[in-house]
């Protein structure tokens, strides 16, 4: 570990304590996803980005004891705006163990201003 690393600060930039994941089916047109398509809720929770470094990341955990459900790196292309609303995202997830294993999932707020 160099020294820059072992001081990097951690800053949390958002917490968001309700959203919800939904299932997502394959994009049906080259236009992108839309969020009436998306009929299977699988999860809901808190929402943390973090940045450590020049790095943020997305985190998804539980509500009740802050276990991690997923989390998604934030880099170009890992969210995506859906084309039907403004309170439905894209996001694509990154398992930690293997970085070629990802996952899109749909990702709602309660309030736009979220």
């Amino acid at each position: 570990m160099s020294g820059d690393d072992e001081y990097q600060i951690e800053t949390t930039l958002c917490m968001i304590q309700t959203v919800h994941v939904f299932q997502i089916p394959p994009r049906s047109s080259s236009g992108g996803h839309r969020a009436n398509d998306w009929t299977r809720e699988v999860w809901d929770g808190k929402l943390k980005i973090v940045q450590k470094g020049s790095t943020a990341t997305v985190y998804l955990l539980d509500k009740h004891n802050n276990n991690e459900f997923a989390q998604a790196p934030v880099v170009e292309g890992a969210v995506e705006k859906c084309t039907d609303s403004s309170r439905y995202f894209v996001l694509r997830c990154v398992n930690q163990k293997d970085a070629n294993q990802r996952a899109f999932i749909g990702l709602a707020f309660n309030e736009r201003n979220d």
